[in-house]
């Protein structure tokens, strides 16, 4: 079986791009319904593990990080990952 994959990104079959993301799951759950483990998404990509775990938790930024997501469908914008750093802050500020 071939399956199609999307030019100029190696590793990402054609059908996980244009699969429609629930609203409810978080980044997290996309990446572990489609990798198994952020870890081995982490090393398919060449990511360091703890830089996603620090983004995704919004306790940082990390421009490369949000580039990559938006590209590979995860995101839709980079906004997606203020909301959630803002929202921290938010947080920390009660």
């Amino acid at each position: 079986m071939q399956t199609n994959y999307i030019k100029g990104l190696k590793n990402i079959p054609l059908t996980m791009k244009k699969r429609i993301k629930e609203e409810s799951m978080t980044i997290n759950d996309r990446i572990r319904e489609d990798y198994g483990t952020l870890t081995h998404f982490c090393r398919k990509n060449g990511i360091n593990i703890t830089t996603l775990k620090v983004v995704l938790s919004g306790h940082g930024t990390s421009k490369p990080l949000a580039k990559k997501l938006k590209k590979m469908g995860y995101i839709k914008n980079i906004d997606e990952l203020r909301k959630i750093r803002q929202a921290v802050l938010e947080r920390k500020a009660v």
